[in-house]
């Protein structure tokens, strides 16, 4: 038993299932062209939905900013947001764009600009499993990347790649304990980063 979602018995399961819908023949192509039709479906639904997304945050953070009592924290929350959005634009812009250019030897712009309507939807949901649609697309039609590598690699790499989640999760920490007038050595920040 593994708790959560089990991640390998999920890779088999569809390697298995994308066997069999590979060679099924004429039953395996109406299921394929179902689930195609539920894909569009759900990337259309997704695509409208994602426009009314910043007036639901909004109006869920106004009812809760019109109950607050203790405004002094209001300009420490913002501190704490203007540091993650700048560490999370530092990683996005600068550390991303240098790993894959000291590995590829190519302009990271090039792909930036081909793939611009994923990594616009990431922003706008921020979460990677609602962008995997997008982003496959873009992969594979935009950059040219091989269906059977993009439709493989994609669903892994957004499973485990984590660094907005792991940059946010360490300013949150720091965050509360300056909140709880905690001030962490320089050894427990080494060990919270």
């Amino acid at each position: 038993m593994v708790e959560g979602t089990n991640i390998l018995g999920l890779i088999f399961w569809s390697s298995v299932f994308g066997l069999i819908f590979h060679t099924g023949g004429n039953e395996a192509r109406k299921i394929r062209e179902t689930f195609a039709a539920v894909r569009f479906f759900s990337k259309t639904w997704l695509n409208y939905s994602q426009s009314f997304f910043p007036f639901g945050v909004l109006f869920m953070i106004s009812s809760h900013i019109v109950e607050f009592q203790d405004w002094e924290i209001i300009p420490k929350f913002g501190k704490f947001i203007g540091v993650v959005f700048a560490g999370l634009c530092f990683h996005g812009a600068v550390v991303l764009p240098l790993i894959y250019f000291y590995f590829t030897k190519r302009n990271p712009g090039t792909v930036v600009r081909k793939v611009h309507p994923a990594l616009f939807t990431a922003f706008l949901n921020a979460s990677s499993f609602a962008t995997l649609p997008l982003t496959l697309q873009c992969c594979e039609e935009e950059l040219g990347v091989v269906r059977p590598i993009s439709r493989f690699m994609l669903p892994i790499g957004t499973t485990i790649h984590k660094n907005g989640t792991a940059l946010y999760q360490a300013i949150a920490v720091l965050f509360i304990a300056q909140l709880n007038h905690s001030h962490p050595n320089p050894c427990q920040l080494i060990c919270i980063l």
